[in-house]
């Protein structure tokens, strides 16, 4: 998803106890830079070829943990996509 579809599910009340989607951290296995992710709950944990900033290539980023709500999210995250508290 887009970081715009992101936000719009978050500000949307859609994680609730039944969510179809559940957000998760990924993170690069090679740095350990790390990105916020939206999946399917009941999929299988997430690997993904993306963009690693530190690296300046593509790599491999892995579910590392799955954040249960946007309260669990970090500062630094809420900001970059405009989610208040």
């Amino acid at each position: 998803f887009q970081p715009e579809s992101l936000i719009d599910l978050l500000c949307s009340d859609i994680m609730g106890a039944k969510s179809k989607y559940v957000i998760v951290q990924i993170a690069s296995v090679i740095t350990g830079a790390t990105r916020v992710w939206l999946r399917e709950r009941a999929a299988d944990k997430t690997s993904r070829i993306l963009f690693d900033p530190a690296l300046g290539r593509e790599c491999l980023f892995e579910e590392v943990k799955r954040i249960k709500g946007k309260t669990d999210l970090s500062k630094n995250v809420k900001k970059m996509y405009g989610i208040e508290n």
